[in-house]
């Protein structure tokens, strides 16, 4: 926690939030652990964005970036049947 409140304060866009949770320091202090005891299985950043509620999500270590699926949340007015079985059928088991 130590580490990521250090760089949170850093942040200056969004992307910037894939930098923090992607971070490795010496020892345990990394969110992103490669160590069997603490290895990190599931990483995700909720979006509220113009209107827009978006799940990046992944199932891999949050190093490799390119993992996050993005997802559209259906809350609300974007609740439907159809776009709930998309979010479902898109997200990373």
């Amino acid at each position: 926690m130590e580490s990521a409140k250090q760089r949170i304060s850093s942040i200056k866009d969004f992307e910037q939030i894939f930098g923090v949770l992607a971070s490795h320091d010496r020892g345990d202090t990394g969110i992103c652990n490669h160590q069997e005891s603490l290895k990190t299985v599931y990483s995700y950043v909720l979006r509220y964005y113009k209107g827009q509620i978006k799940l990046y999500v992944t199932n891999q270590q949050p190093c490799d970036t390119s993992a996050y699926q993005e997802l559209d949340v259906p809350i609300g007015e974007h609740w439907s049947e159809q776009s709930a079985q998309a979010f479902k059928d898109a997200y990373p088991n």
